[in-house]
C-alpha cells in the first residue's frame, strides 16, 4: 500500500500504485524565458524562430563553466513555490550563457531536492530522464547527475507520448498480458529498429 507522503500517489498499471512529484518548473518556465530573449527579434542573426532559440539556450549554457545569476523557474504554481525570478544580474553576466546556466543548475537543484520526495530515505539506483529538456540537454543530465550522485539512463524515445500510446495498444490489443511485458516488447523492437 502506498504511503501518503509529500508526493501524489496515481493509480498505475497492473495494480500498482505511481508515487509522482507533479508540475515542476522544467519546459514551460524554460519556454517563459525563450519568450522572453525572443520577444524583440534581432535583425542579422539567423533566425528568430524558438527551436532556434532552444538550440541557441543550451549552446550557450555549455560554454560558461557556471553563473553567479540566480535565477528560480517557479513562475508557475506547482511543486516548488514561486515566485520564479532572476536575480543578482549585471551587465558582465547578463547574457543567454550565463542564465540558461542558471536556470539548468537550479533544475538540476530541483530534480535533487524533489527525487527524496518520492522515496524518503531510500536510495535510488539511477536516475532516467525523459521528455525534450532532459533528450535535448546533456548538461542537465550531467548537472543533475552530478547533484544526485547516481548512473542515469536516457529513455529511449523522444516521443513519451508515442511510446505510451505503442505500449497500452500492445496490451489491448492482446499482444502482451501486462504493461511491463508490453514495455520489455516496445523496447526491444525500438533497439532492433535503431541498429
Amino acid at each position: 500500500a502506498a504511503v501518503p507522503g509529500p508526493y501524489q500517489i496515481r493509480p498505475y498499471f497492473d495494480g500498482r500504485c505511481l508515487r509522482t512529484v507533479t508540475n515542476i518548473p522544467a519546459g514551460r518556465a524554460l519556454t517563459a524565458i525563450i519568450r522572453l530573449l525572443t520577444e524583440i527579434p534581432r535583425s542579422g542573426t539567423e533566425s528568430s524562430d524558438e527551436t532556434s532559440a532552444w538550440d541557441y539556450f543550451f549552446s550557450q549554457a555549455e560554454t560558461v563553466a557556471g553563473s553567479d545569476a540566480d535565477v528560480s523557474l517557479a513562475f508557475f504554481p506547482g511543486a516548488v513555490p514561486g515566485p520564479g525570478y532572476f536575480r543578482n544580474l549585471r551587465e558582465d553576466n547578463l547574457t543567454v550563457g550565463r542564465l540558461a546556466r542558471a536556470a539548468l543548475e537550479t533544475m538540476a537543484g530541483y530534480y535533487q531536492e524533489l527525487s527524496g520526495r518520492i522515496l524518503p530515505g531510500h536510495k535510488c539506483k539511477r536516475i532516467a530522464f525523459s521528455g525534450g529538456i532532459a533528450q535535448k540537454s546533456a548538461l542537465l543530465r550531467r548537472l543533475t547527475q552530478e547533484r544526485i550522485g547516481l548512473p542515469s539512463r536516457l529513455t529511449s524515445s523522444t516521443e513519451d507520448s508515442l511510446l505510451g500510446l505503442m505500449v497500452l495498444g500492445r496490451v489491448i490489443a492482446g499482444l502482451n498480458h501486462d504493461v511491463a511485458s508490453a514495455s520489455q516488447a516496445a523496447a526491444m523492437l525500438l533497439n532492433s529498429s535503431v541498429e
